[in-house]
Formats: C-alpha cells, sequence, structure tokens
C-alpha cells in the first residue's frame, strides 16, 4: 500500500494571488514615504516626523497582529487568513482617502490617514506569513525556495513601486489626494485577487508535507529553546529592520545632497529590480543544490559591507554610481537571503509550526524596523546642523554597526548539526521507496491498490 504525492498546476494561481497581495499592501506602507517632503506640507506639518510614523505606526501594527495572523491560518487556513489580509487593505486604502480629501484645502485629516495606515499595517501579516505555510503544502523540495522568494519578494516589489511611482503622482504638496486615490484604486484592483487563491491541497505534494503540524504552543516551547531558531531570529530581524528602515528613509538620506524625489525614487527601483533578479537568478540554485549555509556565510557579511558603503554613497555632486551600487548589492543579497532563511528554518524546526516560526520572524524584523527607523530618524542633523544640514550620516553609521555586528553570529552556524534539513531528509528517504509521484490534475485512474492521504485541512493529515 503505498501513499501517492501529487502537484497541483493550480499551486501557480495561489503565487500570483499572493504575490499581487504582498505588493498591494507594502505599496500602501510606503505610498507617503517617497514624497515625504510633499506629504508634511499637504498635511500642514513643521517635519518630516509625522510622515515618518505613518511607516512606524505600520510596523507596529503589523507586530500587534501577528499572533492573530498566525492562529488564524494555523486554525482556519489559506484561504481566510488571504481573505482577511485583503479586506483589511481595501478598507484602510479606503480611510486614507477620505483622510485626504477630507478638509483638502486645509491639510486633510491626519489622524484619519493614520488610522487608514493603521489598518492596512494589520493586513500585511495576514498576507505576509503565508508564503512559508504555503510553499510547504504545495510545493516539493526542489522549489520551495523559489516559491517562497516569489510571493515574500513581492513585498519589497510593492515598495518599490511606491518609490518609483508616488513621485510620479505627487509633483506638488495638492497632489497627495489624488496620489492616494490612485494608490487605493491599485490596491483594491489587487485585493481582489484574494477570491481565486487555493485553500490547501487534496493530496500531499511530498511526504514532509503531509506530516501533522504541532500546534503553536508545542511549537512555541521548541523556539525558545532553540539556538539555531533564536540566533537566526536575531540575524534576519536586523537585516529586515534595515531594509525597511533604509526604504522608508531613503529619500531623506539623499534629499539633503541636492538629489531629487525622482532620484530616490530611482535608486529605490535599483534597489527592489536588482534584488528581484539576483534572487531570481540564486534561489533556484540553493533550491537545486540545498546550499543553505554556504549562502549564509556569504551574504550576511557582503550585506553588512553593503551598509557600510551606504555611508558614503550620496555626496553633493549628485553622483549615481554611489548609491545605485549599494542598492545592487543590498537588493540582491538581502533578497536572497530572505527566502532562504525563512525556509531553512522550518528545515531546523520540522514540524513545529511554519505559520508560528514565520511569524516571529517576521514579527522580529517589523519590531526592529520600527525601532531603527525612529532611532535613524532622532540621529538626523537638524536644519542648521551638519555638513550639508539635515544629512543622516550618523544614522547609516548606526546601521552599519549593528549590521556589522551580526557578522560575529555566523562562526555559530559551523557546527554538523545545522547541515541537516528535515523535511529535505524527509522527502529523500521516503520518496526514494516510492514509484513517481503523479502530476496530472485527474487521478481518478489510480488503482485500488494505492493508498491515498488526503489533507483536509491545512495543517493536518487525515
Amino acid at each position: 500500500m503505498r501513499p501517492v504525492y501529487k502537484v497541483y498546476r493550480k499551486r501557480w494561481i495561489g503565487v500570483v494571488v499572493i504575490m499581487l497581495l504582498n505588493i498591494a499592501v507594502s505599496w500602501g506602507w510606503l505610498t507617503y514615504a517617497p514624497v515625504a517632503d510633499n506629504s508634511y506640507r499637504f498635511f500642514h506639518m513643521t517635519s518630516y516626523t509625522p510622515i515618518n510614523w505613518l511607516s512606524i505606526s505600520f510596523f507596529f501594527a503589523f507586530i500587534a497582529i501577528t499572533p492573530i495572523c498566525s492562529y488564524v491560518l494555523h486554525h482556519l487556513g489559506i484561504r481566510v487568513t488571504v481573505y482577511a489580509g485583503a479586506g483589511l487593505s481595501i478598507v484602510g486604502s479606503v480611510l486614507r482617502v477620505a483622510g485626504t480629501y477630507g478638509r483638502k484645502n486645509n491639510g486633510g485629516i491626519f489622524a484619519l490617514v493614520m488610522i487608514g495606515q493603521i489598518l492596512l499595517g494589520f493586513a500585511q501579516p495576514f498576507v505576509l506569513i503565508v508564503p512559508t505555510h504555503y510553499s510547504g503544502l504545495w510545493f516539493t523540495n526542489k522549489s520551495r525556495i523559489s516559491a517562497n522568494a516569489l510571493m515574500s519578494l513581492s513585498n519589497p516589489v510593492g515598495g518599490a513601486l511606491a518609490n518609483l511611482i508616488s513621485p510620479i503622482f505627487c509633483t506638488n504638496p495638492q497632489d497627495v489626494p489624488r496620489m492616494t486615490l490612485y494608490t487605493t484604486i491599485i490596491i483594491c484592483g489587487c485585493s481582489v485577487s484574494a477570491l481565486f487563491v487555493p485553500a490547501s491541497p487534496k493530496y500531499p505534494c511530498s511526504p514532509s508535507s503531509a506530516v501533522p503540524k504541532l500546534g503553536l504552543w508545542p511549537s512555541l516551547k521548541i523556539f525558545a529553546t532553540s539556538k539555531v531558531f533564536i540566533y537566526t531570529t536575531i540575524i534576519f530581524s536586523v537585516f529586515v529592520g534595515f531594509f525597511n528602515a533604509f526604504s522608508s528613509l531613503l529619500q531623506q538620506i539623499m534629499t539633503p545632497y541636492g538629489y531629487t524625489n525622482d532620484d530616490a525614487g530611482y535608486t529605490g527601483a535599483v534597489l527592489i529590480v536588482a534584488g528581484l533578479i539576483g534572487a531570481l537568478i540564486l534561489s533556484p540554485i540553493a533550491d537545486r543544490f540545498h546550499c543553505f549555509l554556504w549562502y549564509i556565510y556569504i551574504l550576511v557579511p557582503l550585506i553588512a559591507g553593503a551598509y557600510i558603503g551606504a555611508i558614503f554613497m550620496c555626496t553633493t555632486d549628485k553622483q549615481y554610481a554611489g548609491p545605485f551600487i549599494v542598492s545592487i548589492f543590498i537588493g540582491v543579497c538581502s533578497f536572497t537571503l530572505l527566502p532562504l532563511v525563512l525556509e531553512w528554518t522550518q528545515e531546523q524546526v520540522h514540524p513545529a509550526s511554519d505559520e508560528l516560526s514565520a511569524g516571529i520572524l517576521w514579527c522580529g524584523g517589523q519590531l526592529l524596523g520600527a525601532i531603527f527607523t525612529i532611532i535613524m530618524n532622532a540621529l538626523r542633523y537638524n536644519h542648521d546642523q551638519g555638513n550639508p544640514p539635515q544629512n543622516m550620516k550618523r544614522a547609516l553609521i548606526f546601521e552599519a554597526v549593528i549590521a556589522g555586528a551580526c557578522v560575529l553570529l555566523l562562526p555559530f552556524f559551523t557546527s554538523n548539526k545545522y547541515k541537516h534539513n528535515r523535511r529535505i531528509a524527509m522527502d529523500e528517504a521516503i520518496g526514494s521507496t516510492l514509484a513517481p509521484a503523479t502530476t496530472n490534475d485527474d487521478i481518478t485512474h489510480l488503482t485500488d491498490s494505492t493508498q491515498i492521504h488526503p489533507v483536509t485541512s491545512d495543517s493536518k493529515l487525515v
């Protein structure tokens, strides 16, 4: 009696839906950051700080709602989780439109925009923690990292689009309402795609995906006592936090040197496009050879070096080589490392809950993103200080020092026990004793002698 493992073509529909939702939410996150100067003038503010708090509140909203998201994904499944994220995205976006068009000629209603931004922050974990769980259910160990990369990295793609397009939509303070409206139309259009997301496959795609996951509380106990999970969470959180802070503050990092909002937008686009190209090339290699640790050994020092380079990337002669080169390194290395760490962490703690592990990793990144943004904002020179005034060199030095400290954790990962990947070992050990899995959508032709193990929920095999 042999179990049958099946790979479905429709799994790619879910990948596209989750990509669109992540693009929509992150575009909402960075709507105002690329045009911070126009935004604070529209809202009649006296500094950048309230605009920066639109991003910071987004991070804290993510942290507050993540435990609920993990619970919903674990108990109610992918479809309900994605529906919740899409619904919150639509409501939050509409509230921001109301906040900018209400009292349009008198600075809008900033409190309403902030509420909408918080709801968008609530929406993000409902779509951002799904990729690791989805790839484990629908993809084999030959494509999990690549699938996770497509879904997870669509989040910074939305940020890149915001960096590139917000300056086009908003060339002066009075364009802020129009920019918000256009962004809302895009977010709502992407959110409607949630109706097409598949739930869980009827038949597991591999032996490891058929194993019932542990509950949330037993999984939390494993994470709390696992050194590899703790150290990985530190590195992941620091680098995600700095990427978020760097993306949020890029316009404010560059404009004191004479760069324009468009220049900052182009740099943000280079950051994301280079990262996507690098991840699309390098992730399949990691899927093919499962060389997780080698990637970590190489990429972590490169990212730290890129943040050191960011201290010197901007100059008053407004050259582009510095910002573009630094952005390429940060983008390629960060985008490649992110999905790989999400998948490798689950390899080390399987069969612990992947919903919870991804939630903790992302929550740490958002928490540090908020903290780093606050600290870097405070380290900015005042308008009558620094050369040039209001530059953020001190903030970039802080960023480089903390990123460099993460390199000191790498010797911990040299232990041989961390070279063992549990899910991959299970798939290869069991898979080698079975006939090849069918990939046909119609499996009604299977013989009665074949034992079928249907998966009827996102988490459990019955």
